[in-house]
């Protein structure tokens, strides 16, 4: 979820708040937690509310976060949990890409945005 876009982004507060929760679910679960950042040199950087200063951030130019520095992360998790912004590409690509490798995915709906309501 990239700062940069908390003024564009439809619920974006909201949206990072039920992200947070997840992560710090995950956290006291052991659950893996992957971040990628979507062409961050001119989107930006992923909002410090998160609390994920601690963890790798992958760095990708296409929609989808199916990226081969992933692959032996994602190949390892039967089931994936998705959060974000930008609901139409990214988090729809990614989705597409896991389901086709076989994952059982997990969109949360109250942590996923868009800019417009049609998109969310």
């Amino acid at each position: 979820m990239c700062f940069s876009f908390s003024k564009t982004v439809k619920f974006f507060p909201a949206i990072v708040q039920t992200a947070k929760r997840l992560v710090d679910a995950a956290r006291i679960l052991e659950i893996p937690i992957v971040v990628t950042e979507q062409y961050p040199k001119g989107l930006g950087r992923t909002t410090p509310e998160l609390g994920l200063d601690d963890i790798r951030k992958y760095e990708k130019t296409k929609f989808s976060m199916c990226v081969p520095e992933l692959d032996s992360m994602l190949n390892a998790a039967e089931n994936i949990v998705l959060v974000g912004i930008e609901a139409h590409a990214c988090v729809l690509q990614t989705t597409f890409d896991l389901l086709e490798k076989g994952k059982n995915v997990h969109v949360v709906v109250d942590a996923v945005s868009s800019r417009s309501l049609t998109d969310r």
